[in-house]
């Protein structure tokens, strides 16, 4: 069953939002909006933030869907990759951007925090003032003033009928009445939340199978919650202990806030103020700030390296236990979204592989790793146990069954994982960089402005022409914000961009890197010739130096040094004929020495 899930999740990755919210395409946006009120999102499935906001997103479509047929209020989204022109049509600059609409006419766009609780209270104050507009009957509209909670809380009567409706994709969204009371004591306490929408307040340790970190925030700890989190030996949780007034502690707030978004569904992010929480602090040793420390099964490691976010985030994963999370059929939409590129282990044995979790450990900057048992979820579609991956949409089987921990198993599953770890185009990011501009394999840079939609959209297009050749040269075609990594281009390998969009193609192995065609023009995604002759004579052509000397030199040193490795016996071979020939040179052409004292013949 997982196949059939994945298919139909992975294909609408961001857009895996139930019946109560529309995709928007230019033939049914002027018929699907032309009554009521819409309320549409705009979003790329390769943008972080729209990754970000899904989960928010889907949550409010369900949470709200009933106001469809009682308030005439819906919601639409609007893939702006696919559907580039009607995006442009609604003048959208930046993504997710989220526009009201009514009767088919443009009326504002959403500028407020995309959080829950500010989109709800606008979507309560909006769809109330419609349904007063077009004056309710008195009895329904009685309703709405005095027991407003009633009307904005899920229906989950009408959700169940409108799942069942769905067919398919009903069998994984539909939850036990167990989880629907959760749900309900959840809701009621919906207004403290509202309260402060920057940070998630934990009230209990809920036991149902749920990743770490759901919503991609840090989370507020005080004496008891953190009492709770570092006591549950079955998750990991970074905690950082800070004082507001301390400067160093400013300065890595921003930091934070993005470390526990490139977290999001992977490791617990939590954080401490000590001027609140003074016994908290003291109780776990905190004697100076920011002190970070990392808890796993009932287990503290401070972190005394830099700053920076890449080493937060390498240090999270390293020390956050197994990479591989346990996922079952009410969680594995959230676990596609969370990652490009995801990899799945069915078996009927909960023990995973260790040759699994080796190569989890190896590919943990660039995919997601899970583990299931579910029997609702698997089926009968598979052989077991076996590994599936999800990318770009479409389940990828592993070819073998074989997972005992023998070299060549290991080196066929690591192989297998190297080829296929990025989606058709990655999103360059602090999780992976490193292993994008630091490996051996060409690189297809597409450097934009992050609002710049058209020329993503023509650059994926040239990806996917590419992919469909079934060349044998494989190079990774990355989406690269200038915002972001002008500066870290310019100043570690030497490229710089004025301007934007600019293609660039990074050849690691050679350090170097081509911004024209062969006919001397720039390289661009309006010209896909142009870049696939590029790729084509790679080998055959001289770019311009990329990175500082002492980089290509460490670079050429290291691919000796690789190739001597590779074939040992001829270099052993080579080496043992150079030092005789230096030996018996050295031997015969010695210069004759010249003797101070005379000979016994004088």
């Amino acid at each position: 069953m997982l196949l059939k899930t994945v298919a139909i999740c992975a294909g609408f990755l961001l857009t895996s939002i139930q019946a109560v919210s529309v995709e928007l395409r230019p033939d049914n946006i002027k018929e699907m909006t032309s009554s009521g009120q819409w309320l549409i999102e705009h979003f790329s499935p390769w943008c972080p933030h729209c990754k970000h906001f899904a989960p928010t997103w889907k949550q409010l479509s369900e949470d709200f869907g009933q106001l469809a047929t009682t308030n005439n209020f819906h919601f639409g989204t609007i893939n702006c990759v696919v559907q580039g022109d009607l995006c442009k049509q609604h003048n959208v600059q930046s993504i997710p951007n989220v526009q009201l609409w009514k009767d088919g006419e443009y009326v504002e766009t959403f500028s407020e925090s995309k959080e829950y609780a500010a989109l709800a209270e606008y979507i309560k104050d909006k769809a109330n003032a419609h349904s007063e507009a077009d004056s309710l009957d008195e009895d329904d509209e009685e309703e709405s003033i005095d027991e407003e909670e009633d009307v904005f809380k899920p229906n989950e009567e009408e959700e169940e009928e409108e799942e069942v409706e769905e067919g398919e994709e009903s069998e994984f969204e539909e939850e036990p009445a167990l989880e629907e009371e959760e749900e309900e004591e959840e809701e009621e306490e919906e207004p403290e939340l509202e309260e402060e929408p920057q940070k998630e307040q934990i009230d209990h340790l809920d036991t149902k199978l749920v990743l770490p970190n759901p919503q991609g925030i840090s989370v507020d700890l005080d004496e008891q919650r953190l009492r709770e989190v570092t006591s549950k030996t079955s998750d990991a949780w970074l905690i950082k202990f800070y004082a507001p007034w301390c400067g160093h502690c400013q300065r890595l707030a921003p930091t934070w806030v993005e470390l526990a978004k490139q977290l999001h569904n992977e490791v617990n992010v939590g954080e401490v103020n000590c001027d609140q929480h003074p016994a908290a602090c003291s109780e776990h040793g905190v004697s100076g700030y920011p002190t970070i420390k990392m808890y796993h099964h009932g287990e503290s490691t401070i972190y005394n390296d830099d700053r920076s976010l890449v080493s937060l985030i390498r240090f999270a994963k390293e020390y956050s236990g197994s990479p591989v999370k346990q996922v079952d059929k009410t969680n594995v939409v959230d676990a596609i979204h969370a990652s490009d590129v995801s990899v799945f282990y069915l078996s009927e044995d909960k023990q995973v592989p260790e040759i699994f979790e080796k190569a989890a450990k190896t590919y943990m900057s660039t995919v997601s790793f899970y583990a299931s048992q579910d029997s609702t979820l698997i089926g009968q579609h598979f052989s077991l146990p076996t590994i599936v991956m999800v990318k770009d949409g479409k389940p990828k089987m592993y070819r073998s069954h074989d997972f005992t921990n023998t070299e060549s198993n290991q080196k066929a599953l690591l192989e297998w994982i190297d080829k296929e770890q990025y989606p058709l185009v990655a999103k360059l990011s602090p999780s992976n960089y490193q292993s994008i501009l630091d490996g051996d394999r060409t690189v297809v840079m597409n450097v934009i402005d992050h609002a710049d939609l058209t020329d993503e959209t023509k650059f994926r297009n040239v990806a996917i022409a590419w992919d469909r050749a079934q060349s044998n040269k494989a190079p990774i075609f990355v989406q690269v914000d200038k915002t972001v990594w002008g500066e870290y281009l310019d100043s570690t390998l030497n490229i710089q961009v004025e301007r934007t969009p600019k293609i660039i193609i990074y050849n690691a192995a050679t350090y170097e890197y081509f911004d024209k065609d062969l006919q001397g023009s720039e390289l661009s995604s309006s010209n896909p010739e142009g870049i696939y002759l590029v790729l084509e004579n790679l080998d055959k052509l001289r770019g311009s130096p990329a990175g500082s000397l002492h980089q290509r030199a460490y670079k050429s040193v290291q691919s000796g040094v690789q190739t001597m490795k590779s074939h040992w016996l001829i270099s052993m071979m080579l080496l043992t004929l150079i030092g005789g020939y230096l030996c018996r040179r050295s031997t015969y052409y010695r210069p004759k020495k010249t003797y101070i004292l005379p000979s016994h013949k004088d």
